[in-house]
């Protein structure tokens, strides 16, 4: 049994509500690793949408399977493109986006997880569990930006494990 047709249209509606959310704050982001985040995300959410539009057309969920856009290395570039010292001038800025980010994709997993829950039919749940990973790497993203900008000397002490270990330098 394909997906239906009404969790479909509730995660294109999701995903679009995330994309318009970083699209709206690029420009207003204050720093190069801000934007790029950002960017990334925004780019991610748009991926997500095809990848669903695809299932709606019944191409099974392992044949739209792939890889996520490498956030973290997209941002590593950005981030080691500037010295250190340009680095400490970039304002603590932002993290309220991130917190509401942060926020958005917590929701949005929680309700992946809710309809996953909710369905007897396996293809549907795969479907949501697919869409709850991504959102868990999201959020781990935005959570690896907000704590190196609000609570740095707690990034700093963080287990490299837990974070993009680049960062601790």
């Amino acid at each position: 049994m394909a997906v239906k047709e009404e969790s479909l249209k509730l995660a294109i509606k999701m995903e679009k509500e995330s994309y318009h959310y970083y699209n709206n704050h690029i420009e207003g982001a204050e720093n190069p690793l801000s934007r790029k985040v950002l960017e990334s995300l925004a780019a991610q959410e748009l991926d997500h949408v095809d990848k669903v539009k695809k299932i709606a057309f019944n191409k099974p969920i392992e044949e739209n399977d792939y890889q996520p856009e490498d956030i973290e290395s997209k941002v590593q570039k950005v981030f080691e493109s500037f010295s250190e010292s340009e680095r400490e001038n970039w304002k603590e800025s932002n993290t309220n986006i991130y917190r509401h980010a942060m926020e958005l994709e917590q929701d949005t997993y929680e309700i992946y997880e809710r309809l996953a829950k909710q369905t007897n039919d396996d293809t549907e749940r795969k479907f949501f569990e697919a869409l709850m990973q991504e959102e868990e790497w999201h959020y781990e993203s935005l959570e690896n930006v907000f704590n190196y900008f609000e609570n740095p000397g707690d990034f700093y002490a963080t287990d490299e494990s837990q974070t993009w270990p680049w960062m601790n330098i």
